[in-house]
């Protein structure tokens, strides 16, 4: 399994610059002038067969037929 724990921390960082720069904007100051790290784009990760499997009998495991049909949307 990948560890995303360094990228989760750059978007973080990025998304408190970004609170940061319209709270100063509400005040008149203008953006923070903070240099950002950017962060790569990374495509989702697809589940394998096994983890569908899995996925699958959870989904059936729901009470209601709306959450199984949600969660059978989401996997086709």
């Amino acid at each position: 399994m990948t560890d995303l724990s360094w990228y989760a921390k750059k978007s973080t960082a990025n998304a408190h610059l970004t609170a940061l720069d319209h709270f100063f904007s509400q005040l008149g100051l203008g953006p923070a002038v903070v240099r950002r790290d950017d962060a790569p784009k990374l495509a989702p990760r697809a589940l394998d067969a096994p983890q569908q499997k899995r996925y699958l009998r959870a989904v059936e495991r729901r009470p209601l037929a709306r959450d199984c049909a949600i969660g059978r949307l989401l996997l086709y």
